[in-house]
């Protein structure tokens, strides 16, 4: 079983941004000109992401889908859905549909189950644990929403899929610890081979100094290249990494009012207790707004 983090679609020609990269592009694409009075970011995604749809959920998703459509798939999406053909289970945190797309490219029969759908035939799976970008339903984008356990009929589902089989875990950070760390650690399968991406061409099996990867019973660690990796277990010789693409611009987003932007970032502000930044953006504004009453009440 290949369980894939978003570190696989991180790699060109795919080039969507990780997490860090997301969150500061989510912050110049839906705060705009505001964006300069929140310098820095202090939180994780997920509380991002909830701060921001308190405001304006549908300004949120549209961005998603904008910050992350590629058609472009890489080596690891065809490695994946390689592992799919032979009749392997593919279990993945990510959003993006490049799985899928290196799937629909070279025919292969498989059924995707997005977030809490039930499976409905025999054949090979695509789990998508935290949802699809083209189910906007299906995200679990939240705090709300994955800092919880498991639901136990998509732990159980999880488990089938690993039970007994050897894991290979690629991209992936081990940062959902209320999920999918806790489901990883009592699944039942054989092993879990956990690559650990290095821009070294050199690999070399080292302890891991992730407490969550550390943790899982049967683990081993290896500190390598992962496109290097799926390389060699496909048969192919390596490549050289190539290098990342540059920073994004902003994503285009339906027209935000300047209130709207503003309690995103008042209440990113206030969250990271940064009442300076508080202040400097009510400077903007005209004195009786709305958000200004909402401070003023909430003070």
């Amino acid at each position: 079983t290949i369980f894939c983090g978003a570190g696989v679609s991180a790699d060109p020609p795919s080039g969507l941004p990780l997490s860090g990269e997301l969150m500061r592009l989510a912050k110049r694409s839906l705060l705009g000109p505001l964006s300069a009075g929140v310098p820095h970011l202090k939180v994780r995604p997920e509380v991002l992401f909830h701060l921001m749809c308190r405001t304006n959920a549908m300004a949120v998703m549209e961005f998603l889908k904008e910050a992350l459509s590629s058609c472009d798939c890489n080596s690891i999406h065809h490695f994946a859905a390689n592992a799919l053909a032979r009749g392997n289970h593919v279990i993945t945190s990510n959003f993006d549909t490049l799985i899928e797309a290196a799937c629909d490219r070279a025919g292969v029969s498989y059924e995707r189950v997005v977030g809490t759908a039930r499976p409905r035939t025999r054949l090979p799976k695509l789990f998508k644990v935290h949802g699809s970008i083209d189910k906007p339903e299906s995200l679990m984008l939240t705090i709300n929403q994955v800092f919880k356990p498991m639901l136990s009929d998509s732990s159980l589902f999880f488990q089938t899929l690993v039970q007994g089989r050897r894991i290979l875990v690629v991209g992936y950070s081990g940062n959902d610890q209320f999920d999918i760390m806790p489901t990883l650690r009592v699944c039942g399968c054989k092993h879990v081979y956990w690559v650990e991406h290095t821009v070294k061409s050199r690999s070399s099996v080292v302890p891991s100094r992730h407490p969550f990867v550390a943790r899982l019973p049967r683990v081993t660690n290896l500190k390598a290249a992962t496109m290097g990796v799926t390389r060699k277990i496909e048969g192919c010789p390596s490549l050289h990494p190539l290098p990342a693409g540059r920073s994004r611009p902003p994503v285009a987003v339906r027209a935000l009012t300047m209130g709207e932007r503003s309690h995103m970032a008042v209440d990113i502000l206030m969250h990271q207790n940064d009442y300076r930044g508080v202040l400097a953006c009510l400077a903007r504004l005209p004195s009786r707004s709305d958000l200004h009453l909402r401070i003023a009440g909430f003070i």
